[in-house]
């Protein structure tokens, strides 16, 4: 989970697939740090919101949250 953090204030665009494959992870903490550190890449790095979009599908309503949280 401190990976995910590091990897969310990146400054290069290098972790974005990573963390989008995180942001499927069965394991709900890393999965929520995972979308929610999509989201704040989203809006403070132009990072990609394809993920986002993806998670708003899944099954897990906080999920569904954090990923909406992110695209706003």
């Amino acid at each position: 989970l401190d990976l995910i953090y590091h990897a969310r204030v990146s400054r290069g665009n290098d972790v974005d697939p990573a963390l989008a494959t995180l942001a499927a992870h069965p394991d709900e903490d890393v999965r929520k740090a995972a979308v929610e550190a999509l989201g704040w890449r989203a809006k403070k790095r132009g990072g990609p919101v394809e993920p986002l979009l993806k998670a708003l599908k899944h099954k897990d309503p906080d999920t569904q949250f954090l990923a909406a949280e992110g695209l706003a």
